[in-house]
């Protein structure tokens, strides 16, 4: 259970690390300016791929956390399978 806390925190790291950047900014740092949209084509380019990057590190922490799951899953049937044979006999 442990293990999918942690990969549940990582997930959130992964997205929070380019959730919190804003896409756009303004020119100069001020509220009163323009958007910066000059380099916009370079600016979606590279948040795609940090957003692509992310998403792969989370499909692999997922496949992870399914594969222990049915390992858990099946030692515990096995377990289980095994007490009620002990007790029929």
């Amino acid at each position: 259970m442990q293990h999918a806390k942690d990969n549940v925190e990582e997930i959130t790291r992964e997205m929070a690390a380019w959730s919190r950047t804003p896409l756009f900014e303004r020119r100069e740092g001020k509220n009163e300016t323009l958007l910066q949209l000059e380099d916009r084509d370079e600016r979606l380019k590279r948040r795609y791929d940090e957003v692509a990057a992310a998403g792969a590190r989370v499909h692999a922490l997922l496949q992870v956390s399914g594969e222990k799951e049915r390992a858990h899953t099946l030692v515990y049937s096995h377990a289980h399978i095994t007490t009620l044979r002990g007790g029929m006999t």
